[in-house]
């Protein structure tokens, strides 16, 4: 038995119609590791998951369905599939969350195929590096060790958490339409991904290699 270190008590809290923690008692030992998800050792998270595409799908699919709006999933569930019918924020955010995973996902892969990733099968880096750029945005899972990415990783992920997700979703952030609005200048709607997106993204990525 390790020594204990830390002591809480009758434990009580409550919220709006949900008694969460009723006088619950919680001791923390020398040498023990208590997190929201793992098994007693940090950075675990999903990392046993880390080949499972089902798992890391389910997950993905999740994350960006709350994330790209109310306002999207409405104008897709009356428009279904017409593009040229969609709403420009309905383009806007469609368009920028499509480019900020795909190209957020190619930085992963190319700043840590050496690192977190090395050793590990192309489909699987291919599989991390995709997961790990939709959930930086507004989830913040991971199945690769967070703690020993690369420096350019690390800003890469600071950037797409200061993104975070689009307008009226369950995401942080300025938004999506934000960024794409401010980055892109002159160019035009059905361009701003193209135009603002990727170079963001590669400027960013540039001085990070550097």
């Amino acid at each position: 038995m390790g020594e204990v270190i830390l002591t809480m008590k009758d434990i009580d809290k409550s919220f709006p119609g949900v008694h969460a923690l009723d006088h619950v008692n919680f001791e923390v030992k020398r040498g023990e590791v208590h997190a929201l998800m793992g098994e007693n050792g940090a950075y675990q998270s999903l990392i046993r998951y880390s080949d499972d595409w089902l798992v890391n799908t389910v997950i993905m699919l999740l994350i960006i369905i709350g994330g790209i709006g109310f306002l999207v999933w409405d104008d897709l569930s009356v428009k279904k599939f017409q593009w040229k019918k969609y709403h420009l924020h309905t383009k806007i955010v469609l368009s920028t969350t499509g480019f900020l995973i795909i190209g957020g996902a190619v930085l992963f892969l190319i700043l840590e195929k050496n690192n977190v990733l090395a050793g590990m099968p192309v489909k699987e880096q291919i599989l991390c590096s995709l997961f790990h750029s939709v959930t930086a945005r507004t989830a913040g899972f991971n199945t690769t060790d967070t703690g020993a990415l690369t420096e350019g990783s690390k800003l890469v992920t600071m950037i797409l958490m200061f993104i975070g997700g689009s307008p009226g979703s369950t995401a942080g952030g300025i938004k999506t339409t934000t960024f794409s609005d401010s980055a892109s200048g002159q160019c035009s709607a059905e361009k701003l991904c193209l135009c603002s997106t990727w170079c963001w993204m590669l400027q960013f990525s540039e001085a990070a290699v550097s």
